[in-house]
């Protein structure tokens, strides 16, 4: 037969061996034991979380020792009737109503425990819930996980597929890259070769130009001096003969010898028979500055060449042309801009002449080119315009040749340009005439719409440089 543990001695190893009880509760009763010192029956009954129900077996088999409140008050009775007391009946009495308090908490301890242990099951019932849901729930975490888990090795080994596609694609690109990279090089390097050939040639054939040109402008200088002596003795033959036949008329209608000839008044015989003898000047047009200076200055110097006008004359013709802004610049210059007809002129031409440097024209000659909705004979008309502003004293066939020049070069024919080139045309109008007789063949031969087809670089090079060829 097991020995009897007395609950309020036991130990902890001794507790948690009894039947029933085990380390949680063992832990349990020592913690009430050490704050009430000491325990009953009625004490082990209302602990939390272990069931009243197995201390009575436990008493009953001698297996636990544990003093109850009943058996006291039941010795305490059994002491009192044994001992003479001569209060005893009202000893008695108050033992009963004692025993009747103790039996009412009694009552009141055993419902508060049915209450707890029915409370203890109700949690026991949630709690088990719980933990059936947390291991649902778990269950379901697992197979989130393991979902979680396949989707992510089934990501990463996409990654890594789309990495080494991508790494192989670079590579090759970088390959295409570089083989690109070293063509553009080299038709960069032809492109600059064939650039300085031309910067070579253009500067060869512009010094040749400059020879050229100042050849013919000694030429021209040395032409204009004997034109200019010619012209004058020419005036003055002139002005002597209409004096012979002014003398001879007044000889014919007068006696002899009645007008003579003398030096003193040949200057007014002569004045009195150019104003005489030459027609009236026409009505000159008017200069307001809002056009460029330049066409009428030409139209003017042309008149008073032909009316053979002297500076003053022409200072005065000039100022009663002026109007508006002409007028007013005229108003706002010096006193001797004013009285000076060559310098008043000067500063006429600064103020409207808009037009840029002749070496700056020249640049936008070498460098123009014909517009896509611009016509051959527009084309033709602007550079003409240019040229005659970048070359304003230079002969006319040295201007052709620079006016051809640039034409055949900026137009968008090439091929028509070569053909135009081979014919060696002398003047700008036969150039526009070539050219568009080329252009015209060209469509009876190609089609009106020519095919489209890819040029490369090299054909463009080879194209510019044929004509680039032909111009020198």
């Amino acid at each position: 037969m097991a020995t009897p543990i007395n609950i309020n001695t036991a130990t902890y190893d001794l507790l948690k061996n009894i039947k029933n009880i085990g380390d949680k509760r063992a832990k349990k009763i020592i913690e009430i034991r050490d704050i009430k010192g000491r325990l009953t029956l009625e004490d082990l009954k209302i602990i939390p979380n272990i069931p009243s129900s197995i201390w009575d077996p436990l008493v009953e088999e001698g297996l636990v020792i544990v003093p109850s409140t009943l058996r006291k008050s039941q010795e305490l009775e059994t002491r009192t009737e044994n001992v003479p007391n001569p209060n005893i009946s009202q000893t008695n009495k108050e033992l009963q109503q004692k025993i009747e308090c103790l039996e009412r908490e009694m009552l009141l301890k055993e419902q508060m425990i049915k209450e707890r242990e029915s409370l203890i099951t109700e949690r026991e019932k949630e709690i088990q819930e719980k933990d059936l849901t947390i291991n649902t729930k778990q269950e379901e975490l697992s197979l989130l996980q393991k979902s979680l888990k396949a989707n992510r090795e089934k990501d990463d080994k996409m990654f890594e597929e789309m990495s080494s596609m991508i790494s192989m694609r670079e590579h090759d690109m970088s390959e295409k890259m570089a083989v690109r990279e070293r063509e553009l090089d080299e038709q960069l390097q032809k492109f600059v070769e064939q650039k300085e050939k031309l910067r070579i040639l253009e500067e060869k054939e512009s010094a040749e130009r400059e020879e050229i040109f100042r050849s013919r402008m000694r030429e021209i200088a040395e032409r204009e001096k004997e034109l200019e002596k010619r012209e004058k003795d020419l005036k003055q033959m002139k002005v002597e003969r209409e004096h012979k036949e002014y003398i001879s008329n007044i000889n014919r209608l007068a006696p002899q010898n009645i007008y003579s000839n003398t030096s003193e008044r040949g200057e007014d015989i002569r004045s009195h028979a150019r104003t005489t003898h030459s027609p009236a000047p026409p009505k000159l047009s008017t200069y307001d500055g809002k056009t460029e200076w330049k066409p009428y200055y030409i139209q003017f110097n042309h008149i008073t060449q032909k009316y053979m006008w002297n500076d003053r004359e022409k200072l005065d013709r000039l100022i009663e042309c002026l109007r508006e802004k002409a007028l007013k610049f005229f108003s706002s210059r010096p006193e001797n801009v004013q009285k000076d007809f060559k310098l008043l002129c000067q500063k006429l031409r600064e103020r409207f002449d808009k037009k840029d440097q002749p070496h700056i024209i020249r640049r936008q000659l070498q460098e123009i080119q014909q517009n896509t909705e611009e016509t051959i004979e527009e084309f033709a008309e602007r550079i003409e315009e240019l040229s005659t502003e970048a070359y304003p004293d230079t002969p006319d066939f040295f201007r052709n040749t620079i006016t051809i020049d640039a034409f055949l070069r900026g137009c968008t024919e090439k091929r028509a340009a070569l053909v135009t080139l081979d014919k060696d045309p002398k003047t700008l109008d036969e150039a526009v005439q070539y050219l568009k007789g080329a252009i015209t063949n060209q469509k009876l031969i190609m089609g009106s719409k020519r095919d489209v087809r890819r040029v490369t670089f090299e054909e463009g090079d080879n194209l510019n440089a044929e004509v680039t060829s032909k111009f020198s």
